[in-house]
């Protein structure tokens, strides 16, 4: 594990010292792909509940002048309008929710570019060491051994960066 975590920190250290524009536009890429899909489920559960408050709104409307002309009772007027504006309620907690989520969506490029000059630093790395790895890994997913008809063993290691998440390519 030691030596696969060590092996591509150099790599990619070594990769954006020599092709750092090649290597940030993959970076970006990568992390674009990603949250593209998202963002887009973002932005299509937003407008959903935007065009629902719109609703909301209009509905409130028409029921406030429906009591006013007496087209409906008091008690009607109020067990609709408590329904409604609990839904209200709601929609706008899980809007500010989502345009939280939205914002994040759109930081790839600048995360990327604080990676750049943090991998660089680490070109020639020797060994590992607990400040390197704070620094530069999120997390590492080890998955179960998978042994194929001739016996072969292999096993798949993720190495999550900050601010990147997985480098591959």
């Amino acid at each position: 594990m030691y030596q696969i975590v060590l092996e591509d920190i150099r790599r990619h250290a070594s990769r954006a010292q020599n092709a750092e524009e090649q290597y940030l536009e993959m970076l970006v890429k990568m992390k674009t792909d990603q949250q593209k899909q998202d963002g887009t489920k973002i932005k299509v559960e937003l407008q959903r509940v935007e065009r629902r408050l719109s609703e909301i709104t209009a509905v409130i409307k028409r029921l406030y002048e429906d009591l006013a002309l007496g087209r409906i009772s008091d008690e009607r007027y109020e067990d609709m309008y408590q329904g409604l504006d609990q839904e209200e309620r709601e929609l706008k907690s899980k809007q500010e929710t989502l345009k939280e989520q939205w914002e994040k969506t759109q930081e790839a490029f600048q995360n990327v570019e604080k990676f750049i000059p943090l991998i660089k630093k680490y070109t020639d790395i020797q060994e590992l060491n607990a400040y390197i790895l704070n620094e530069l890994i999120e997390r590492i997913v080890v998955h179960e051994k998978v042994v194929d008809e001739d016996g072969n063993k292999t096993q798949k290691v993720e190495i999550y960066y900050k601010f990147v998440g997985t480098a591959v390519e």
